[in-house]
């Protein structure tokens, strides 16, 4: 059999918690498996969320993340987020610094 085995039951490979709050999108978390990573499961979780944030008018998306996460941060340039700024000390175990990224949906997505 090619490829990896199919998922046990109720076993989790990867999820994306995020809310739609007005026209705001705030991405709180998304994680995959360490067994399953470099296989797309985040970049289909993040359109997939921005899809259906978009789809509620949502427009503007944002999320915290490491400086040291960089596969999550080459995720997250790949889809266009910026970084418009730092909140010291955010995570408690490390203190390390968080990274503030958005992103704008651009209007004439709108017509």
């Amino acid at each position: 059999m090619a490829g990896p085995p199919p998922p046990q039951r109720w076993q989790v490979w990867a999820y994306i918690i995020y809310w739609v709050v007005a026209d705001e999108m705030h991405i709180l978390n998304l994680a995959v498996h360490p067994q399953y990573r470099r296989r797309g499961l985040a970049r289909r979780l993040l359109s997939l969320a921005m899809t259906q944030a978009r789809e509620l008018g949502a427009q503007v998306a944002w999320l915290e993340v490491r400086p040291s996460n960089d596969p999550a941060l080459s995720l997250y340039h790949s889809f266009g987020f910026q970084e418009v700024g730092r909140r010291p000390r955010y995570y408690e175990d490390t203190q390390e610094d968080a990274l503030l990224l958005t992103y704008y949906w651009e209007e004439e997505e709108e017509g």
